[in-house]
């Protein structure tokens, strides 16, 4: 399978995932509230299973020490892309909270999901271990200041508590310590942080059901957002990278 024809499947399961969430909704089968479990299960239990699984089973101490080049690209890159989300909200006037919102889309993708399958095709040698190692790198991001970013204004006062992670620090401790958790426990985790993408898709599918698209579809801020962190940013890393 070619990587277009990998790129063309997983884009083709999003269009799926997101069209059952609309289905469901729009069939009322599901509703606002009714969609609400779906998003604490993928917060409280998915993704921190799918974090726990990929750090603890993508890479090892030897690994990762060995890396530094990746944790270094990976800092630079995301120090870039938060500066460079910092100006845009600006450019483009957005509040306080729309501004959080759009650093974070410019800052976090859906790497596991996408990034994951296309890289091994392309580079099936090291490219998973390169990419395990940038995804630990990536949820410490995603669950600092990811967290801070898309924590409304007013919701009450900065607490250090709400961007510790269980998941990755425990998954960082095993991984460090070497502790290898049983093959079993290890295959249900992975079934179960398998869920994360599929139900996230799903919910977001039953959220679009029930917004004004109209609306959104004239917000230009979005459109800056697709275009830098899609085209511009993965041509300028492709451009720094290739020196």
């Amino acid at each position: 399978m070619t990587t277009f024809e990998i790129l063309l499947q997983q884009i083709g399961l999003f269009v799926i995932y997101i069209l059952a969430g609309v289905t469901l909704v729009r069939t009322k089968v599901l509703n606002r509230e009714t969609l609400e479990p779906i998003s604490k299960f993928v917060i409280k239990m998915a993704l921190p299973v799918m974090i726990f699984i990929n750090i603890i089973d993508g890479v090892n101490k030897e690994i990762l020490t060995g890396s530094w080049s990746i944790l270094l690209i990976a800092a630079g890159f995301y120090a870039v892309m938060f500066l460079v989300s910092f100006g845009m909200t600006k450019f483009f006037h957005l509040s306080e909270n729309c501004a959080g919102i759009c650093q974070a889309m410019m800052l976090f993708g859906n790497i596991g999901f996408m990034a994951v399958p296309v890289i091994s095709s392309v580079f099936p040698g090291n490219g998973i271990l390169y990419v395990s190692v940038f995804m630990v790198f990536d949820q410490l991001m995603l669950w600092t200041l990811g967290v801070k970013l898309t924590t409304p204004t007013g919701s009450g006062g900065f607490e250090l508590k709400k961007l510790i992670n269980p998941a990755t620090v425990i998954g960082m401790l095993l991984m460090l310590t070497g502790v290898r958790i049983p093959a079993l426990l290890d295959t249900g985790l992975q079934k179960i942080g398998a869920t994360a993408s599929p139900l996230a898709m799903i919910y977001i599918g039953g959220i679009f059901a029930e917004l004004p698209l109209k609306k959104y579809l004239k917000e230009l801020s979005l459109y800056g957002i697709v275009l830098v962190r899609m085209l511009l940013a993965p041509l300028l890393m492709f451009l720094v990278l290739g020196f």
